[in-house]
């Protein structure tokens, strides 16, 4: 069985990311998933002033079963990044992950590293191969990158601008590079459109058209556009099936009687709800780090065939203006609904669903268990 060690950017969750996805569909493979490190405040005083914060400091990182093959667990907490910290936090963390190896009998492992804060950490392990997925931009010094770039035996790049950033480094000659884009459960939600997918009961009394968005929403999303097109059309129901949490979703839209924000739920239920979705849209958000990134709520509205009207601000280029709808205002979002709504024409489209299925995890999965096979990773 193949052995791997990833250094995760972020902690295993329900709501899996680029990496898990990935990683859960490599075959016969045994995964060791280390999540990122808590911070300990700079001053032990500070750390130590109440029972809470002791507790949550003081206790071992517990390792958890995810699937029978996958395994994941927390680093050791540690000090805040300075020159001084840096040794003794790359010792800590060096230290655990050898012994969780070791535990696991893993000898000739292979090293999957999803950002440059493990740049030093990846020096120190004793692995047969390294792997970088680099998939957005992170807030670490330049010099990072490059030890991770120059260290690593496969570098996958999940858009063209991440590629040439890599490429334009100092010091940097020919790249083993790879153009592995984010991806989405297309299959899933283009199964749910053709399947008929059990109508949800939230839904049960909605008369009109249903518009619905799958999309993540933040402390930076403009509701804006939504908030007029609520008001200024009762006749039709709004619903919001991606994560967010109170502190996002302005009070204004839960009072809106037309507009239903539900709460997080599975891939294979938000799936359930878009196959009923009339038409579906996906609100802005600003500053995305990598701009030429497709959420995966465009690629999973895509694959339904089914009509989308994307926002984006005045100065951002259109996304995917040949199989989206882009918008840059209020009214031309309201207006936009209104045209799609009201023409027949522009309702399943197969090229929408071909496009999107290029995107699906298990295609790009199987592309990147090539590359590694090819490369003798696994």
């Amino acid at each position: 069985m193949k052995q791997i060690v990833c250094l995760g950017a972020e902690p295993w969750t329900k709501f899996m990311g680029r990496t898990q996805q990935l990683l859960t569909r490599i075959d016969d493979a045994e995964i060791l998933y280390f999540e990122p490190p808590l911070h300990l405040p700079a001053s032990r005083k500070k750390k130590m002033s109440t029972h809470a914060s002791r507790n949550r400091y003081s206790k071992k990182p517990r390792e958890r079963m995810i699937r029978s093959n996958i395994y994941a667990c927390p680093l050791p907490p540690i000090w805040p990044s300075t020159k001084l910290n840096r040794s003794a936090n790359t010792r800590t963390m060096v230290r655990y992950i050898r012994s969780r190896m070791a535990a696991h009998g893993f000898r000739s492992a292979a090293l999957w590293v999803s950002s440059p804060f493990y740049a030093d950490v990846a020096r120190e392990l004793d692995v047969c191969c390294t792997v970088y997925d680099y998939s957005n931009r992170y807030p670490y010094p330049s010099r990072m990158h490059l030890s991770l770039v120059q260290y690593s035996d496969v570098i996958l790049a999940a858009t063209p601008s991440l590629a040439n950033e890599l490429k334009n480094l100092k010091d940097v000659e020919a790249l083993n590079m790879a153009l592995i884009p984010d991806g989405a459960d297309c299959r899933l939600y283009a199964q749910a459109g053709e399947n008929a997918a059990a109508f949800p009961h939230e839904l049960f009394n909605v008369s009109g058209p249903i518009l619905g968005s799958t999309g993540t929403l933040t402390s930076r999303t403009n509701f804006s556009p939504l908030i007029h097109a609520a008001s200024l059309r009762q006749d039709w129901t709004f619903v919001l099936t991606g994560r967010w949490n109170d502190s996002v979703v302005p009070n204004t839209l839960h009072r809106m009687p037309n507009v239903l924000v539900l709460p997080c739920r599975s891939s294979s239920r938000v799936a359930e709800y878009a196959a009923h979705f009339d038409l579906f849209f996906q609100l802005n958000t600003p500053a995305a780090a990598v701009p030429d990134l497709i959420p995966s709520s465009v690629l999973e509205a895509l694959s339904t065939g089914k009509p989308m009207v994307l926002v984006t601000e005045p100065n951002q280029p259109a996304l995917l203006s040949e199989f989206t709808i882009p918008v840059r205002s209020n009214s031309e979002f309201a207006a936009a609904c209104r045209k799609v709504l009201t023409d027949p024409g522009n309702h399943i489209s197969e090229d929408r669903r071909h496009f999107a299925q290029v995107f699906d995890w298990r295609r790009i999965a199987a592309e990147v268990s090539r590359i590694l096979e090819a490369n003798g990773v696994v």
